[in-house]
């Protein structure tokens, strides 16, 4: 509702003059001077309150039928800005979107967004890369700050936000791609005591077990508890794998006072599998004229060339504290510390192709340790001046990563005959690698960072944002623990500007955007004249409309953008031993995302994207003009889902899957990974407190591959059932 009327009560009331408070969400409080005699009613006149950040007309409830998402979040602008008046593009995936599909991994999840595919997955211990907009990224992202893309489980995620394009300003260099940001937004603390615990099995030995718990610790409700517990096993449909998970996170919420709320939150995560096997089909390493999977006679995708002997092994944590205290009713100061630490031990094996008769089996050892710790401060703030509303945000930032490699590259194994398969025990890779020589070093580096936004409202309907970032980088070097020798160390200094401006065409509902935002990585060394290289950039320009409706049926976003990334490192011809920073490439394209629901009880969500992404001046010049690695041109994706009513309430049905189209494995555009259709199907039911699901993946068994060479699962089947309490 946009406006309340109604009588209140006020008992045991001492005659006076008061002060009366009314608050709303997403509105600035009102104090409002009245006097109270004895036996007295008083009748207020109509009171109108500001919007603090987003109008009550778009924060809607329409119903568990409907899988419309709402958008507004505080992480994507790192201010309360509502999505009809943000020049960015973002999806959203809801936990109710996730319940209702029966997901059971981030991945699945993911394959709701418009324009992302996946591009390789290297097993339980790291997040899955995947590419968007031309490039790769992977979820390195918790509540707006940087974790390193260290796997996590679906849990505790209560949406997932993909943040499109080049994210510089507001997260810098390490938060995500130039294709997008993809952060993860944990479950929280709520003030009712209620939970729900839930078991899924399926096909290849699949078990999972959760729990979902909150609670009140106090009688006041000031001190908030949720916890919730994943615990997981799987075999595999190939001839290795599996691995087993245990998962853990609790979220505490401190209501101090009406000013201040302290948030500590916390997830584990525990890993123990088979480390996945990987290709390499490019040139040199294809045999004559292959061009694609199916020219490999000697490929069998139910034969991974690994061991169930050989683990993977990975321990995750993360620790996450936030204060939030609000100065004044017009700027709140929010605090943020954020540790991650991910400590791996795993075997790698790596096959190759040499003839069409023979596969080679290499194989890898490492361990890795790496900890980011980050420090973030925000104010936001709002004022007028010049008769111009101003929405501000203040940022300082501090993220240091201290990472420990020990890798062994001990290079060809085994040369098998096409069809055969390797069994290699823990003794015998022990015994491979005992002569093989390695590298271990340790590597530390700070960012400190400050950033500043400002959304001019000059009219209610013709918002401007003006953002801008400035980054110091300070790499430590890399300290060889086996030469004694520190190398690499340098300092970069980078500018991230943002700018974006909105015209609402209907108010709160229809709006028309432009935005230019920008990114960057930095880069060691120096050229042959000893001068220092200075950040990869990457320009974004993108224009497009938005549509979301008051009624909650639509919401709908349509863009196009056009990303040129510059100063690459590429070598120098007049000098072989050293690089020039000459390099580019270029990725444009459109996307459309919506999301529907036309009639009661029908939901639609679908996508479809479009992408050019081009070399234009690269490492080896016979590549310009080629196509970047993994990065097809058409995706799309769609779910529908319709809930019955009258005498078959309680049943859904869902129907889903994704296109790709051919890509390349890499960029010397030999190898086509081929394009695939994925369709999905769900079937739910719940009566009372309980519901039944059951979900179908990949119901045709497509066959294909990753960008790793990785064949992917053929047709699953989960049946789950989850209870509330």
């Amino acid at each position: 509702a946009t406006n309340a009327t109604g009588n209140f009560r006020i008992e045991n009331v001492s005659p006076g003059s008061y002060t009366l408070r009314i608050t709303a969400v997403g509105y600035v409080s009102r104090d409002v001077p009245v006097k109270v005699a004895a036996g007295q009613t008083l009748s207020l006149p109509t009171i109108l309150l500001k919007s603090k950040s987003q109008r009550l007309g778009e924060v809607e409830v329409t119903g568990e039928s409907s899988l419309v998402p709402t958008k507004e979040t505080e992480y994507v602008a790192r201010m309360p800005l509502a999505n009809i008046e943000n020049p960015q593009v973002y999806n959203v995936v809801s936990s109710k979107l996730l319940k209702k599909q029966g997901v059971v991994s981030i991945n699945a999840a993911l394959s709701n967004v418009a324009g992302m595919s996946l591009s390789d997955y290297s097993g339980g211990t790291f997040a899955s890369n995947f590419n968007i907009r031309g490039f790769r990224t992977t979820t390195n992202t918790r509540n707006g700050v940087n974790v390193g893309g260290s796997s996590s489980d679906i849990a505790n995620i209560e949406r997932v936000e993909v943040i499109k394009g080049p994210a510089g300003t507001l997260f810098g260099s390490g938060g995500g791609s130039y294709g997008a940001v993809v952060n993860r937004v944990t479950k929280k603390p709520h003030k009712n005591f209620e939970g729900s615990v839930g078991y899924t099995t399926g096909s290849w030995g699949f078990n999972r077990l959760t729990a979902d718990v909150n609670t009140p610790l106090t009688k006041d409700k000031k001190v908030l508890l949720r916890n919730n517990v994943a615990l997981q096993t799987t075999d595999t449909w190939q001839d290795a794998g599996g691995g087993n998970m245990l998962f853990y996170a609790p979220s505490l919420v401190y209501k101090a006072n009406d000013r201040l709320t302290l948030s500590l939150d916390a997830d584990v995560y525990q890993y123990k599998g088979v480390a996945p096997a990987y290709s390499f089909y490019w040139w040199p390493f294809l045999p004559p004229g292959a061009r694609r999977y199916s020219d490999l006679k000697n490929l069998n995708p139910k034969v991974t060339f690994g061991s169930n002997e050989l683990p993977d092994k990975s321990f995750v944590t993360n620790a996450f504290f936030k204060a939030e205290y609000q100065l004044s009713p017009h700027w709140k100061s929010t605090t943020l510390v954020n540790y991650n630490k991910r400590n791996n031990s795993r075997f790698l094996p790596r096959i190759t192709s040499p003839t069409h008769n023979t596969v080679d089996i290499g194989l890898r050892r490492f361990n890795l340790i790496d900890i980011y710790q980050q420090v973030q401060q925000n104010f936001n703030g709002e004022f007028d001046l010049l008769g111009m509303r101003h929405r501000v945000l203040l940022g300082l930032d501090y993220l240091s990563l201290k990472s420990d490699i020990n890798f062994v590259n001990g290079g060809k194994y085994a040369r098998l005959a096409a069809g055969s398969g390797l069994v290699i025990t823990r003794q015998q890779a022990d015994a491979f690698f005992v002569d093989k020589k390695g590298s271990h070093a340790i590597s530390k580096n700070q960012t400190y960072s400050t950033y500043i936004s400002d959304v001019i409202d000059f009219t209610d309907r013709l918002h401007l944002l003006l953002s801008l970032r400035l980054d110091r980088f300070d790499n430590g070097g890399r300290y060889n623990i086996g030469t004694g020798k520190t190398t690499g160390v340098y300092q970069q200094t980078a500018l991230a500007p943002r700018l974006g401006v909105v015209y609402e065409l209907l108010p709160e509902e229809l709006s028309v955007f432009a935005n230019y935002n920008s990114g960057f990585r930095n880069l060691p060394g120096v050229d042959a004249k000893g001068k220092a290289f200075i950040p990869e950039k990457a320009n974004q320009t993108e224009g497009g409309l938005k549509w979301q409706p008051k009624n909650g049926i639509a919401n709908i976003t349509l863009s196009y953008y056009n990303i040129k990334v510059e100063n690459q490192l590429i070598p120098d011809l007049q000098n072989p031993n050293f690089s020039i920073q000459d390099g580019s490439v270029r990725s444009s394209g459109f996307e459309l995302d919506a999301a529907l629901n036309p009639i009661e009880g029908l939901s639609i969500i679908a996508g479809y994207a479009y992408n050019d992404a081009k070399i234009l001046k690269g490492r080896n010049a016979e590549f310009n003009g080629n196509r970047l690695r993994h990065a097809p041109q058409h995706l799309a994706n769609f779910f529908v889902s319709y809930n019955f009513s009258g005498a078959l309430e309680g049943l859904d049905i869902g129907f889903g899957g994704n296109y790709s189209s051919e890509s390349f494995a890499w960029l010397d555009n030999v190898f086509i990974l081929d394009a695939y259709t994925i369709l999905n199907a769900n079937m739910g039911y719940s009566v009372g407190k309980v519901r039944f699901n059951i979900r179908a993946e990949n119901l045709t068994s497509e066959e294909y591959f990753n960008g790793f060479g990785q064949a992917q699962a053929p047709l699953r089947v989960l049946g789950s059932v989850s209870m509330r309490f």
